[in-house]
This record gives C-alpha cells, structure tokens and sequence, in this order.
C-alpha cells in the first residue's frame, strides 16, 4: 500500500486542472505494487492518472425492463455485467465504465465534476495500441427553479415511528428512461450503463454531507418505449415534458401495483426533454415532492442532456427533496413541525440546493443545512423505509433460479456489448469458463476478439453436462440436489 500511497501522492489535482474543452487521449491501465483486488489505476493522459476503486451503486442484483421484439420483458439479473466494470474516485467525482479488449482500454463516464470521457466512435488507436477517447467539458446547465409539490395528506403505508438508525441507510431508487433519453444510446444496455453511470455519481455527492450515511442503490431501470411512454410521462407541444402531469402519471402506475413503483423507496424518471412544470408555469430542470422518499409520493422528473452528464446535479437537488431538503433559504414548512428548514443556508450561496431561476456556477455539493434535514426526515420518517431496507434487493420477479446464463445466448450477449460491430459472433465450449465476442473474419483467416467470463448457468463442457458457476465449470446444481436426495 505504501507504493500506491506514494504514487497517489504524484497525482495531480483534477479539481484545479484545466483541460481544453475537448481533447483526444489514449488512455491505459497501469500497475502498481499495493494495489487491491477491487482497485485500478488509469493513465488518461501524460500528466493526469487517476486511482479507482470499484463502486458499490448496484446489489447482486438489477431488475430490467425492456423490450425484446414484440415482447416487453421484465426481469432480475446478476449485475455483474456492469457491477465488475464500474469505478469510482470519490475525492474528484469520477465514476468511469472500463472495458479491457483487445484494442486496448475503453473508458466511459465522468472524469471529474467537469469533464466527461467517452471513446472514439471509429476507436482509432495509437501507435502504442491505445484507444482514442474524447474528453468534453459537461455542459453547466442554466439552473432554473426545480419546483416542488408539497403532497395532501395520505393514511401512512405504515405506521409512523421513528427509525433506529437515523444516520445510515440504503434506499433502493428505480429509474425510468424515456425515449428521448434511450435514443441517444446504441443499445438497451448502453442506456443502462449511462444510468449506472449517473447514479454513481449522485451517491458520490451524498456521500459528502457530514453526519449521515445516506446511500442509493440502483434497484431497476425501465426503458419507455413510444408505445407505452405515454402511460408514464407527459409529452406536451415542442416536445416538451410536463413534470408535474408527469408525477401525476407516476402516481397512478403506483395506485395501479405497478411492481416497478413497489419496490423502490424512490422513482425517478430521466428525460432527455426540456421540461416545464404547469403547477407553477415554469421552465424547470426537474421536479419532486418533498420529504416523501418511501412514502406515497415518492417521485421525481429530472432533465438531462443525453450523452453528456449535465442532470448529474439536477438529479441529486431532486433526490434531496425527496429525501426531506427544503431550497437553501427557506424557511420551515408548517405542516412538517420540527423540521430544522434551511435558513441559515442563503440562497445567494449557489450550493446543490440552490432554488434560485439563476444560481450561477454552482458548488458542486450540498451546504452545511443538508445534514439536519436529512437525519430529521430519518428520524421522522425512517419507519417507512424499513420495508425497502429489511431485504434489498426486494425482487418480486426473478428469473428461474435467478442464473443470468439461462436467459441469455452468448451471441444475444455479444450484440449488446458490442451494438457498433456488425456480424459479431461468439466463440464458446471451454471448459474455464471463459468465451470470445470475435469480429467477422477479414480474408477469412484474421479477426480480433475481447474475452469475458461465462455468466452463471452457461453450459461449459462438450456433453452439456457442466455449467459456469462463478468462473469455474461444474455439475449443474439441480443434478448435485438430486445426487444429494438419493
């Protein structure tokens, strides 16, 4: 650890860095002694390399919901698939998706609290074999009032008591993409990636508010289609989106049972749409009721710019209300007796929280009144969230034994990994638990391939008697349990 300690001394600091607002780099994996088993270091340019640990957004598991064909299709997965590719760097903000082929290192995500890093859509290489990535600044959004609803009063879902463990929690959160959003990705699974991505990121900036562990988990994410967007979020004249008809909308799926709605303490829809919010006449960045994590208002609208990362912020000034944040400068609601408000905290400090049509460049994180609100609404309100956190991930439909591999082809698997590559095949039957995604053959003799690891419950033997089980090829586990009866 010493080694990596002093070569983390070397790195040099992001935050006050200056890169140019785009800029090609080749960026690659280095070693280093000390290095632990969920830890990377990156070289993303000659002057800037950055130590990673591996992100803890996802469970074991992740609930999708897409379309495959004609078919909508829901269900829970390992999220191994993105889980053992996912980093972060918590002092500078970066959350990076990394992919090892055999071109080289390809790196997806947000580099700091002002640039983001994404490949090169021809992947041209150095002379040293490294891929080229484009580094852009992210847009710094306009910020206007994110609007709120305060919610009429409801009979608790359960009964209202305080919650033991006012200063730490995991509250699963479902993310709803729409249409806009998903277009700018090339895959279903590259949208899931980019939400991945983001809600990273979000967690990375709860995680700095002193004196509480709030922490998010990424429990499902659903991709609207055209068909079925509008039983979700209203689209209204310019293409705009309506936020506040669009919390309305995400009240009636969960007056309905939508599973979706069920099983998170919060849902959130991501729109790549402008939005405004006809409860106050507002072009607004987001909108949400206020303290109603777990509760039954528990929703959220949040605008993003696709493919850049600019909603990072816009989503956690929404999810702070839910989690009980009043806009820096305001004053205590009436109907929440005790809740601390946030009038120490002006406005004029144009913080996370900032409520303001025009808050400026904003601070990056939230102010000193973030703290008493959060472990107030804990306090208050923590009751509810004991059903969401007595068992996470709380799946109401798995897949049958839950195995990945027995959902999905390896060549299915290949086409989602790699959307740009036309006639990508998959190369199996090894008995180490490994296969090859492989390029079309060039003069029917070359092609390129990236190696993975099997997902468990792929069959590995030439009999088809053998599965993959995390990484080592063994007897299926219902044969063991019959071996076991007799």
């Amino acid at each position: 650890m010493r080694s990596l300690a002093l070569l983390i001394c070397f790195v040099v600091e992001w935050t006050q860095c200056v890169w140019a607002r785009e800029q090609i780099v080749y960026p690659q994996l280095l070693e280093a002694r000390g290095l632990g088993i969920e830890e990377k270091l990156i070289k993303i340019s000659s002057t800037h390399t950055l130590p990673l640990e591996k992100s803890s957004i996802f469970g074991h598991e992740v609930i999708v919901d897409v379309m495959d064909g004609s078919q909508r299709i829901r269900k829970a997965v390992d999220s191994e698939f993105i889980r053992d590719r996912l980093y972060q760097n918590r002092h500078h903000k970066a959350t990076l998706l990394i992919h090892e082929t055999t071109h080289g290192v390809v790196v997806k995500g947000i580099l700091n609290t002002s640039h983001s890093i994404q490949p090169e859509n021809k992947l041209r290489q150095s002379g040293g074999g490294r891929v080229a990535h484009r580094i852009r600044e992210i847009p710094r959004m306009f910020h206007r009032h994110a609007s709120r609803k305060i919610a009429a009063k409801k009979q608790a879902i359960v009964e209202e008591r305080s919650w033991p463990y006012a200063n730490g929690i995991t509250l699963p959160v479902s993310i709803v993409v729409d249409t806009v959003q998903r277009e700018s990705c090339a895959s279903d699974m590259e949208s899931i990636e980019y939400v991945a991505i983001m809600m990273n990121a979000v967690n990375l900036r709860f995680e700095q508010i002193p004196e509480v562990n709030v922490k998010l988990m990424l429990r499902e994410v659903k991709i609207l289609e055209k068909e079925n967007e509008d039983d979700w979020a209203k689209v209204a004249m310019g293409n705009t989106l309506d936020s506040s008809v669009t919390l309305d909308k995400l009240e009636e799926r969960a007056a309905a049972g939508d599973p979706l709605t069920m099983g998170a303490a919060i849902v959130l829809l991501l729109t790549g749409r402008n939005c405004f919010a006809s409860s106050s006449g507002y072009p607004v960045e987001g909108e949400s009721y206020t303290g109603h994590a777990c509760r039954y208002y528990k929703f959220s609208v949040g605008r993003d710019v696709p493919g850049t990362f600019s909603g990072v912020k816009t989503l956690c000034h929404e999810l702070g209300h839910s989690l009980g944040l009043l806009h820096d400068g305001e004053s205590t609601l009436e109907e929440e007796q005790g809740h601390p408000g946030a009038e120490a905290c002006p406005s004029s400090n144009p913080y996370i929280m900032c409520g303001l049509r025009d808050c400026g460049v904003e601070h990056d994180r939230f102010s000193d009144c973030a703290a008493s609100q959060i472990k107030w609404f804990l306090e208050t309100y923590g009751g509810h969230c004991q059903i969401y956190t007595e068992s996470l991930p709380p799946v109401t439909t798995p897949l049958p034994r839950k195995f990945p591999g027995r959902s999905i082809f390896a060549t299915q698997f290949c086409r989602l990994m790699h959307p740009e590559t036309k006639g990508i095949w998959a190369y199996t039957g090894f008995e180490d638990c490994r296969f090859y995604c492989c390029t079309p053959p060039v003069l029917g003799v070359f092609y390129t391939y990236t190696t993975y690891t099997a997902l468990d419950g792929w069959r590995c033997d030439a009999k088809g008697k053998k599965e993959c089980w995390h990484g080592v090829c063994r007897e299926f586990l219902a044969d063991k349990k019959k071996q076991q009866k007799k």
